[in-house]
C-alpha cells in the first residue's frame, strides 16, 4: 500500500521530533511504501530508513507562494471559502489570518493536484497537521479515490493558541476527511465540542518516545536540580522559570539549587542576561544553558546527571516530547493544565499539575515540595505513566495498524 505523509518540515531541520520514531515503525512494514512530502525544506535532511522516500515538490517559500495570489482570489468565490469569509465579517480582524490561510490553501490545492493525479488508486494521504494541506486534499476527494487521514496536535486544534483566538476554515472541508487522529483525549473532546466534528471522524492515538532504559536518580540531600528543555521563545516563558527559581532561592537559603536549561532560540541572550541578573545575589543558586543539543546528547545528559524536577511553564502546548522523555527517565514534572499536559500528569502522582492561570507563587510552592519529587514512589509512577501510555514501540505500531485497517475497509 502506498502512503504519502505530508509534514511541515520533516525530515528537514529539527522540528517534528516525534516523526523520527514514527517513520521508523512505518519503515518496518513490508506491506507499505512510504513517501514523505515536506511542505518546507529549511535545513539539511536527517537520516531516514533506506526504504522511505522523500518528495520535495510541494515545498514552498514565502517569496514563491505569492504566485498563488490570483488563484487565492478565485478561491474566495468557492462555496466553503466564501462561507468562511461571510462568517468572519462580524470580526474583520480575522480577515488577515483568513487571507493567509486562503493563500496557503490555494498553494497546496494547485500543487497537490499533480500528486493526486499520479498516485495509485486507494493510496493513503496522511497529513501530519490538520491544516490547509488537509483542506486542499479534502476538496479533491470527489475527483480521485484515495483515503485521507490527518493528525491533530495542539496549535492546529486549540483556537486559544493562535493569534486572535481563531483558526480559519476548521469545519469547511470535513466531508472529505476519513479520519482525524488527535493525540490526546482532551483534544478529541475539544474538537467535538468546539467544531462539532462527528465522533466517527475523531479518534485518539497518542504519540510516543523510545524507551532508552534510563532511570535518573535524585540529587543528594540538601541539593535540588531543576531541568527545563525547550526552544528559547516567548511562548515557553523561560522568564517565569527564572523568576520562580529566584524566589525559591530566597525562600530556601540552605538549599543548593542548580538549574539547567537545554535548548536555544531567539531569546537566548535575553534568558542568559535575565538569569544572571535574577540570581546575582543568590549564592545558593547556579545555572547552566547548554544551548541546543541533539536528542542523543539530551539522553546522555539524563544518563549522567541527577535530576529532581522537570519544569514546563509554557503558555501553550500540545503534548510535549520533552515531558514524555522526562517521564520515561523517571523524572517527575511540574507543568500547567493546558493542551495535552493533563493526559501526561496526574497531580501528586507523577508530578504537580499547575492551574491554567498559575502564579509565580504557585510555581515556587510546587518546587518547594522536595520530598515529593525525590520520592521513589513518585519517580516510579513517572516511568510507569510513560510505559503504559507513551511508549513508541506500542503506540506507533497500533496507530499504523489502525490507518491501514481503515484503508483496507474502503477496498
Amino acid at each position: 500500500m502506498r502512503v504519502y505523509l505530508l509534514t511541515s518540515t520533516f525530515p528537514f531541520g529539527t522540528a517534528e521530533q516525534f516523526l523520527e520514531a514514527e517513520t521508523h515503525y512505518w519503515s518496518l512494514r513490508k506491506d507499505v511504501e512510504l513517501t514523505i512530502i515536506p511542505t518546507r525544506c529549511p535545513a539539511s535532511m536527517r537520516d531516514l530508513p533506506d526504504n522511505v522516500q522523500v518528495d520535495t515538490s510541494m515545498a514552498w517559500h514565502p517569496r514563491t507562494i505569492r504566485r498563488h495570489i490570483p488563484q487565492a482570489l478565485a478561491d474566495t468565490f468557492t462555496k466553503p471559502v466564501a462561507a468562511e469569509i461571510a462568517s468572519r465579517l462580524y470580526a474583520p480582524w480575522h480577515l488577515v489570518p483568513l487571507g493567509k490561510s486562503i493563500l496557503k490553501y490555494s498553494h497546496f490545492r494547485q500543487n497537490l493536484k499533480k500528486l493526486v493525479a499520479k498516485i495509485p488508486p486507494d493510496s493513503v494521504l496522511y497529513t501530519y497537521w490538520f491544516n490547509e494541506a488537509t483542506y486542499a486534499l479534502s476538496s479533491m476527494k470527489q475527483r480521485k479515490n484515495f483515503i485521507l487521514v490527518s493528525r491533530a496536535h495542539g496549535d492546529d486544534v486549540y483556537e486559544e493558541a493562535n493569534p486572535f483566538c481563531y483558526l480559519p476554515m476548521r469545519t469547511r472541508f470535513l466531508s472529505g476527511i476519513d479520519k482525524i487522529y488527535t493525540i490526546t483525549q482532551s483534544a478529541e473532546k475539544y474538537m467535538s465540542d468546539r467544531y462539532g466534528i462527528a465522533p466517527n471522524i475523531l479518534e485518539t492515538h497518542p504519540l510516543g518516545v523510545e524507551n532508552h532504559d534510563i532511570t535518573v536518580q535524585p540529587s543528594p540531600s540538601g541539593h535540588l536540580h531543576i531541568l527545563s528543555c525547550s526552544y528559547l521563545v516567548e511562548v515557553k516563558r523561560i522568564d517565569k522559570i527564572i523568576q520562580a527559581i529566584a524566589m525559591l532561592g530566597e525562600k530556601l537559603v540552605d538549599l543548593k539549587i542548580q538549574w539547567t536549561h537545554i535548548g536555544g532560540g531567539s531569546l537566548d541572550k535575553f534568558a542568559r542576561q535575565f538569569a544572571t541578573k535574577s540570581f546575582e545575589n543568590l549564592s545558593n543558586v547556579s545555572f547552566h544553558f547548554t544551548g541546543p543539543l541533539p536528542n542523543k546528547n539530551v539522553l546522555s545528559f539524563y544518563r549522567n546527571n541527577p535530576v529532581d524536577i522537570f519544569v514546563n511553564l509554557s503558555d501553550s502546548e500540545g503534548v510535549p516530547v520533552t515531558i514524555m522523555e522526562a517521564l520515561s527517565c523517571g523524572v517527575p514534572v511540574i507543568a500547567p493544565e493546558i493542551g495535552g499536559i493533563p493526559d501526561l500528569l496526574t497531580h501528586q502522582h507523577n508530578g504537580l499539575l499547575l492551574r491554567k492561570n498559575f502564579s509565580i507563587d504557585d510555581v515556587v510552592k510546587a518546587m518547594s515540595d522536595i520530598t515529593l519529587f525525590k520520592s521513589p514512589e513518585i519517580r516510579k509512577n513517572a516511568k510507569l505513566r510513560y510505559l503504559r501510555n507513551y511508549a513508541a514501540s506500542v503506540n506507533y505500531p497500533a496507530f499504523i495498524d489502525t490507518v491501514l485497517e481503515l484503508a483496507r475497509s474502503f477496498h
